[in-house]
């Protein structure tokens, strides 16, 4: 919801940063900036402790991280493709407007 409230809330430093802007890294309020860089911060933990695994079962987590993002890009472009088509999105309540302070 958030990205494509960006174009609603058009500014540059928005522009420039759509993926963090839309992951809510930034520009969000501020129980969703903390989960949002606690998630980022243990996924970054995950892939040291992953990097640290012997052989057979580094491959298989990674195995399980290539199926897992390949069901995850392909939920997101149909869900993405339906929203275009239907030319209507939920509103995020967490996007903020140009009049909020």
């Amino acid at each position: 919801e958030r990205s494509f409230g960006l174009s609603k809330n058009m500014s540059i430093l928005n522009i420039l940063f759509a993926g963090p802007y839309s992951m809510g890294l930034f520009g969000a309020p501020r129980k969703r900036m903390i989960l949002s860089w606690s998630l980022t911060a243990g996924v970054f933990a995950l892939v040291k402790l992953v990097k640290l695994l012997p052989y057979p079962y580094r491959s298989i987590v990674d195995a399980g991280v290539v199926a897992g993002l390949s069901y995850g890009t392909l939920s997101i472009c149909v869900l993405a493709t339906k929203a275009i088509l239907a030319g209507n999105s939920k509103s995020d309540k967490e996007v903020p407007t140009n009049n909020s302070p």
